[in-house]
């Protein structure tokens, strides 16, 4: 199936009552599901999922008006890899614990990345493209966020 073609058909299933038991959330589009009236209320399984250990942000990715409507099988974590010699060019050190200083939030990041950019003269990125930047607002937004002119605007 192409991109959204599974989400489209999985629409028209759940609206004709003919969707399965269970069915796979893609982190780019289950919001759409969980803050919908398709899914169940899971909440009754979270002491369960707790003694399992689930991780604590795949129940709040899942959790809207204070119901539980999915639980994740995996969770992917992330991480942020560098080149130690460019850190050590642009921000004079290579010492994990000082960089992860420098991008330990998004202010942080946004001012490591200018001074990359400045020192490089353009030349030297801290990502590679705004795509790396969509599960980090996937995960943050509440809602979807909104197109107002030219500003995309992403409730906090």
């Amino acid at each position: 199936m192409t991109n959204g073609e599974y989400q489209t058909k999985l629409k028209s299933a759940l609206q004709s009552g003919e969707a399965p038991d269970i069915i796979a959330l893609e982190a780019s589009f289950v919001r759409e599901f969980i803050e919908s009236d398709y899914l169940e209320d899971l909440s009754d399984l979270l002491p369960l999922a707790q003694e399992l250990r689930t991780y604590q942000f795949t129940i709040d990715m899942a959790t809207y008006d204070g119901q539980v409507k999915a639980y994740s099988y995996q969770a992917t974590p992330g991480a942020m890899f560098y080149r130690r010699s460019l850190a050590k060019k642009y921000f004079g050190t290579d010492d994990p614990e000082k960089i992860q200083e420098l991008v330990s939030d998004m202010k942080k990041f946004e001012e490591a990345a200018k001074i990359v950019k400045e020192k490089s003269k353009g030349n030297t990125y801290m990502v590679a493209s705004v795509g790396d930047f969509t599960n980090l607002f996937l995960l943050i937004e509440k809602s979807p966020g909104w197109l107002m002119g030219n500003y995309i605007l992403i409730q906090r």
